[in-house]
């Protein structure tokens, strides 16, 4: 039996922003064309990766395009429980900040990120984009 879940949001995954993600968490580590991730059994097969600092278990991206897919095992003993959030709540803030700058960005604004976080629980970010007038 596996503990080797797809972590699921209302919108589909996008590669691009999952790469931005991982350029401004400084934690996470984007392994472009690695073909397996690891997990409580071992390795999984998957097209990407996100290694995770002070992790020994790995997120896996799977399919492409809407069809894309990111699952991980949040078994205790590999440190995605924690490093994710509860109910992967980190994961999902970090991967909607990343959305933000990007499309921030793509209209010419510059984005500026502050991040309040406790470790044991899940924090908070404020963003603000700004067309260049600070």
């Amino acid at each position: 039996m596996s503990h080797t879940r797809p972590i699921n949001r209302d919108e589909a995954w996008e590669l691009e922003v999952l790469k931005k993600m991982c350029e401004m968490t400084p934690s996470f580590h984007f392994m472009e064309g690695q073909k397996t991730y690891q997990a409580y059994y071992g390795p999984q097969p998957c097209e990407h990766a996100i290694r995770v600092d002070g992790c020994s278990y790995e997120i896996g991206i799977t399919g492409q395009g809407k069809e894309l897919e990111v699952q991980c095992d949040l078994f205790y003993t590999g440190g995605l429980d924690k490093a994710l959030g509860n109910s992967n709540g980190l994961l999902n803030q970090y991967y909607d900040a990343a959305k933000f700058t990007m499309i921030a960005e793509s209209e010419g604004y510059m984005v500026y990120a502050e991040q309040h976080c406790n470790p044991e629980r899940e924090g908070w970010m404020k963003m603000v984009a700004n067309g260049g007038n600070w």
